[in-house]
């Protein structure tokens, strides 16, 4: 998978590729509790198949829980989906590499599909996919 996210002055966008789907933030923001816990990103998202092969993927909404950690260079959470839309929920986990711009799923940012390149993808290998990170800076 690989995560991108776009943040300028006035906006944050977040785009979440793999090899099934497209999914981008509705709503989008960066959250810090009063106490000074970890910063967090929650983001509103709709999710997109870019595939037909899964019977049960269809177009949904749903919602990432993320905590940002600049120490170690990740960002993990999690996500849930509309269950009258979708019932799945599980664990993200997305750690730096370096700053290269994918723009999309699959090797060095190669895929069938055409996405929105918006924002810088960091992205690190994973168990067969990739995993990436992504900020304007």
């Amino acid at each position: 998978m690989v995560l991108e996210i776009w943040q300028t002055l006035t906006s944050i966008d977040v785009w979440y590729y793999d090899q099934n789907a497209v999914t981008h933030s509705l709503v989008a923001g960066f959250v810090r509790n009063g106490t000074g816990g970890p910063m967090r990103l929650y983001s509103l998202y709709l999710n997109q198949p870019i595939t037909t092969q899964y019977r049960t993927l269809h177009t949904h909404n749903g919602v990432m829980d993320l905590v940002v950690n600049t120490e170690e260079n990740q960002i993990t959470g999690t996500y849930f989906n509309n269950p009258h839309q979708r019932k799945t929920y599980g664990e993200i986990r997305v750690t730096k590499e370096s700053r290269k711009r994918l723009g999309s799923f699959g090797p060095h940012g190669t895929n069938t599909q055409e996405y929105p390149k918006r924002g810088s993808v960091r992205n690190a290998p994973s168990t067969g996919s990739n995993v990436g990170v992504a900020d304007d800076g």
